[in-house]
């Protein structure tokens, strides 16, 4: 009786730790569809995404109302987890569930520091030793972040593949306002640095602390501003290899 009212109190206390142990099966279930989702809709035309839209609307109006809120619910349950395991206090465990739960593409080597709060998660990939700083944020969800080897992203530095259309009579985020983001390289993303949607940042190439980017970066060149704009080079002689050792264990 005692060890039941021992493991009661955990539970309770542990009470996050302890959902996520009982849903992270059906979690990474629902990853994997999803990643195979944005696979499909990727490859099929806008003809057969309008034809698929025209057979929803007959279908019954509550199942599709069922299959909205249990959407959602996953959905609001994946992102809050996601925000929650950013803060836990293990490199370890944090590596563990981003690839096997969230299904990240993380190289060995890379490291993704305290706080980060990732979207898409399956659309993200980290080359080797590149280093995600302190409380970043990725949205990788509309065509993925693709980071090259050896890269440096500093804390807060937020990286965004989808935004509203301000021109959207129904402000959606139309195709214009989405698409993927690539990071060459030995590129450096300076301090609390936004990068925005189709934006290619080229190898070694250096973001300055507080820039917005909203264009492609060519490699080796410095760019700094609100938008960003070049201001310098970079030297091209780069060696140095990051990552590999995360300091300390519990940050």
């Amino acid at each position: 009786m005692d060890g039941f009212v021992i493991a009661f109190v955990l539970i309770i206390v542990f009470w996050k730790i302890s959902l996520f142990i009982i849903l992270s099966i059906p979690l990474r279930i629902f990853n994997l569809k999803m990643k195979k989702r944005r696979i499909t809709e990727n490859s099929i035309g806008v003809d057969e995404k309008e034809k698929r839209f025209d057979n929803k609307k007959y279908q019954n109006i509550c199942v599709q109302y069922i299959k909205k809120q249990l959407f959602l619910y996953i959905t609001g349950y994946d992102r809050f987890l996601m925000y929650q395991i950013g803060y836990f206090p293990s490199h370890y465990i944090r590596n563990i569930i981003y690839k096997y739960i969230f299904l990240i593409n993380k190289s060995k080597g890379s490291i993704i520091y305290y706080g980060a709060y990732i979207r898409g998660g399956a659309n993200l990939f980290i080359g080797k030793g590149s280093i995600i700083g302190d409380r970043c944020q990725i949205d990788a969800r509309s065509g993925g972040v693709f980071i090259g080897e050896n890269v440096n992203i500093g804390t807060c530095v937020s990286l965004w593949t989808d935004s509203h259309d301000v021109d959207d009579p129904w402000f959606r985020s139309t195709s214009s306002k989405k698409g993927k983001i690539i990071i060459g390289n030995r590129a450096w993303l300076g301090s609390h640095c936004i990068v925005l949607d189709q934006v290619c940042i080229g190898e070694g190439a250096v973001i300055a602390a507080g820039a917005v980017v909203t264009k492609d970066v060519e490699p080796y060149t410095i760019v700094a501003g609100i938008p960003a704009k070049k201001i310098g080079e970079r030297n091209r002689n780069l060696r140095y290899h990051l990552g590999g050792k995360f300091h300390p264990h519990f940050y």
